[in-house]
């Protein structure tokens, strides 16, 4: 420090006499801030100075832009006496070319093995895909490339499998989404339905020794000749099936499930089979018979 910047006065509160606070960097890459052993000693001194006034140290710290862990850890290297840490020293391990080389082409053959196993992987999901030998889409076609998508996606990602296997990304997202259960809703009971007490009279009209062989639909024209009016003929049905009184009363035949028939061959020639198939011919149609025996 010379004489002349030692004359120098004050300009806005700042002292000109103090030592640059930054070693500006030769080069215009972006570097983080570096100070100076000879700063570092005149903040302390200066924060020294600042701790009987209140508030002091904080505009000091505010004013040259630090923080109070800089004075911790200056203090810190002060008392060890390592006045030479307070210079500002690279960080990170010391550089060695070889080792850096060898550590980038190990990242570098790691990086491309591994897209080596994804690029096989992919090749053998579009082997198995419908899209890779032009089947024509539909459901079960598509349910099965979902599933290959979600299996090559285990191993790759969501994006690169649907874009090896030509399946919608979109489409995936939204069938891979939990579909809420709905909760039934409580049956609401119509304003119009007929009261407990009704509904028992109806029922016993039904079933009564007068209608007891009659369909609901006589017993409604039959009612409604007299002048009477219960309820609907579908009313009627209703409160039957409630109570399991409706069936099939006729006299009717009624066929069992029968089972359909198989053939057994323990020995040859016993079964025979045919079959016929279309083939493209010079002269359309082309049938070929196949006569097959076991």
């Amino acid at each position: 420090m010379t004489q002349k910047q030692a004359d120098k006065p004050k300009q806005n509160g700042v002292d000109p006499n103090r030592p640059d606070p930054e070693v500006l960097p030769r080069t215009e890459k972006a570097k983080r801030r570096a100070f100076t052993a000879v700063y570092k000693q005149w903040v302390l001194e200066e924060a020294e100075k600042c701790r009987e006034q209140p508030g002091g140290i904080g505009r000091l710290l505010r004013r040259e832009g630090l923080y109070s862990s800089h004075l911790t850890t200056w203090r810190r290297q002060q008392e060890a006496g390592q006045l030479a840490g307070l210079a500002p020293r690279k960080r990170g391990p010391k550089s060695n070319a070889e080792a850096e080389e060898v550590s980038r082409l190990r990242r570098e053959n790691a990086r491309l093995t591994r897209q080596l196993e994804k690029a096989e992987l992919i090749i053998e999901a579009q082997k198995n895909s419908p899209r890779y030998w032009g089947l024509p889409w539909n459901r079960r076609r598509g349910r099965s490339v979902r599933q290959q998508v979600t299996e090559l996606a285990a191993q790759t990602s969501t994006q690169e499998a649907c874009l090896a296997l030509a399946y919608p990304r979109s489409s995936y997202y939204r069938q891979q989404q939990e579909k809420p259960v709905k909760e039934p809703k409580p049956a609401i009971p119509s304003p119009r339905a007929l009261p407990a007490a009704e509904r028992e009279t109806v029922r016993a009209t039904l079933n009564s020794e007068r209608f007891l062989d009659s369909s609901p639909r006589q017993v409604y024209g039959t009612l409604l000749d007299e002048g009477e009016y219960l309820c609907s003929v579908s009313t009627m049905y209703r409160i039957l099936r409630e109570n399991a009184e409706v069936g099939e009363r006729r006299n009717q035949k009624r066929h069992p499930a029968y089972k359909k028939p198989e053939l057994l061959a323990t020995a040859p020639n016993q079964v025979w089979s045919w079959d016929i198939t279309k083939l493209r011919g010079p002269v359309p149609p082309c049938l070929l018979l196949h006569v097959h025996h076991s």
